[in-house]
């Protein structure tokens, strides 16, 4: 093991029983094994399966990662084998240093006991003498915000009383692992920004990050690797971004139960003019609608399929907002544009977007349409979205005089940065 690395995992499997009285059974004869000094069988029995087979990594000091999967895909019990809650049942775990965990809600912590109480027991558990939890006490009932009812049963705690006491003991005791699992979900808005600020604290102080979530908010925000997994085993090792970006595009696919070109359609719309397709400029129709981006300085050029319900003469507004995959809004722009299409008409659009300073990742494109007096034509939600390569963001930076960063965007006009966007002509389909 490397002097820096902290966590090193080897070709590490777990399996389960979906009997609980033959794993019972399976148990017992494990126990057994391992009492005359035989392995564990590394053959599924019957009713076994596998919830993590062969997974390695390894993390230095310092680093964040984060797990990403569908429920059951082997992350908790991943964390649940890093913690060493569970043994593996193939492979080699080492980690070096004092190990801090949330992995479940009120793990570690007695319902009967106070919130008092529990903080002292809790904080021995993790290594601290009781000396260092007095010295520390104070910090940790802040961080939670639960000083007036640090005396109350923890029983009586609602579950995000207990996730904020349960993480103030985790990073009070200043671990060289933080192990964090989903339960920090349940904390509200202004606790999960004080938990991301602590676990940025932790990071620079050198402590090396486990973090399970389906928030991919949380996960980009402080995660320096990712790893996807699916049916226990690793799907996808690497930078965050483009990680978390397959595996948002993985599953929004799935709940789409198909990879075909689908609108989703603003409730708003009233539907003068139905979007049947999207194609690259003068190219055919885009049924995968995931558009590289090599040269952000190109810009974006695309054609707009239409069929006009009712007929429309009118100045037209047409608005494209720029988004990360989640709801973020990056940039919007707007364009009036003359529309004359009578009732059942097809036409096209063809529209030209200079794309602002982007790091590498993928965003999405909402597209609105509507008269003067707000009566919306159409509304899509995914016109398409676009795949900016680290290619595309080293040139954009070599052409800046000074170095960028891109923030993230709150969804507000002041949140947002200007899209310029150009609708060059309207052509009436043959």
């Amino acid at each position: 093991m490397h002097s820096d690395e902290l966590i090193r995992v080897e070709g590490v499997s777990k399996k389960f029983c979906r009997d609980f009285k033959r794993s019972l059974r399976y148990g017992v004869t494990d126990l057994g094994r391992e009492l005359l000094g035989r392995p564990r069988t590394d053959q599924l029995r019957e009713a076994e399966f596998w919830a993590v087979q062969d997974v390695s990594f390894s993390l230095r000091r310092g680093e964040c990662l984060g797990l990403l999967g569908h429920n059951g895909a082997g992350k908790t019990t991943m964390l649940r084998m890093l913690n060493g809650l569970i043994k593996p049942d193939k492979g080699r775990i080492e980690m070096r240093g004092r190990v801090g965990a949330l992995i479940a809600l009120g793990a570690g912590f007695d319902p009967v006991l106070s919130g008092r109480e529990n903080v002292y027991v809790n904080a021995s558990v993790l290594g601290l003498t009781a000396e260092e939890t007095a010295r520390r006490f104070d910090e940790i009932v802040a961080f939670a915000d639960i000083a007036d009812f640090i005396d109350m049963p923890l029983q009586s705690y609602s579950s995000g009383m207990a996730a904020r006491l349960g993480f103030a003991v985790a990073v009070a005791v200043e671990p060289d692992i933080l192990l964090v699992d989903e339960v920090l979900a349940v904390g509200d808005h202004a606790f999960r920004l004080k938990a991301q600020r602590a676990m940025r604290q932790a990071l620079d102080r050198g402590t090396t990050v486990v973090i399970v979530s389906h928030n991919l908010h949380d996960v980009s925000g402080n995660a320096t690797r990712c790893i996807w997994m699916d049916h226990g085993r690793i799907r996808m090792d690497g930078d965050t971004a483009s990680v978390s970006s397959e595996y948002l595009h993985a599953q929004t696919a799935a709940a789409a139960g198909t990879k075909a070109a689908i609108f989703e359609y603003s409730p708003n719309r009233r539907g003068h003019v139905v979007l049947t397709g999207v194609a690259r400029a003068a190219g055919p129709v885009l049924t995968e609608r995931t558009i590289p981006v090599h040269d952000l300085a190109q810009g974006l050029d695309l054609e707009l399929e239409y069929t006009a319900v009712n007929a429309v003469h009118d100045e037209v507004v047409h608005a494209f907002n720029l988004m990360t995959r989640g709801t973020m809004y990056i940039a919007r722009g707007a364009i009036t544009a003359r529309m004359e299409v009578a009732a059942g008409d097809r036409f096209r659009l063809r529209v030209h977007i200079d794309l602002p300073d982007l790091l590498p990742g993928r965003y999405r494109i909402e597209h609105f349409s509507w008269l003067p007096g707000g009566d919306m034509l159409e509304g899509v939600l995914d016109l398409c979205e676009i795949e900016v390569t680290p290619q595309a963001a080293r040139l954009r930076l070599s052409a800046q005089p000074t170095p960028f960063f891109l923030e993230k965007m709150t969804d507000n006009a002041k949140g947002s940065v200007p899209l310029p966007v150009n609708v060059r002509t309207i052509l009436q389909a043959s």
